[in-house]
């Protein structure tokens, strides 16, 4: 399985991930901070997931990654990407047919209607909606490709 962690940060659900995704799989933890990403790399340093987790600096308009995806998620980062459509659809493109795209936002950082037109964009590119999990003040979509 590989997936990716866009936004990680630290890499706090990099490292769930990675216990996730078993002995071969891939998590491509996906930042714009060089700085998240060498915090990343130290805490997972000598542990037994540092195999499985693959640090990603992105630019700040592209991902940089052409690795098939069999799920994507974004935490609590979507409302600081400045060309949110690009990102979604190079989610979409990378997501293999099965997988699918987890959002999830806070609702005091993006609005109703900013996370309603990303889902909208995410059904248009193929994808449907199969959950909205609830979280304490969150958005969130889980979206299937078919």
């Amino acid at each position: 399985m590989t997936v990716a962690d866009f936004g990680c940060g630290p890499g706090f659900f990099a490292r769930t991930a990675a216990d996730l995704v078993w002995s071969n799989g891939t998590v491509i933890a996906i930042d714009i901070q060089d700085g998240m990403l060498t915090m990343l790399r130290e805490r997972i340093a000598g542990t037994p997931i540092e195999s499985r987790i693959r640090p990603h600096l992105c630019d700040p308009d592209r991902l940089g990654i052409s690795d098939p995806l069999d799920l994507v998620y974004s935490f609590y980062v979507m409302h600081e990407v400045p060309d949110r459509e690009r990102v979604i659809r190079e989610f979409c493109d990378l997501v293999k047919p099965g997988g699918a795209i987890f959002l999830m936002d806070f609702i005091v950082t993006m609005s109703r209607l900013a996370f309603e037109a990303l889902e909208r964009l995410v059904v248009q590119e193929g994808f449907r909606v199969i959950a909205r999990p609830r979280h304490f003040l969150s958005r969130g979509v889980v979206c299937q490709k078919d």
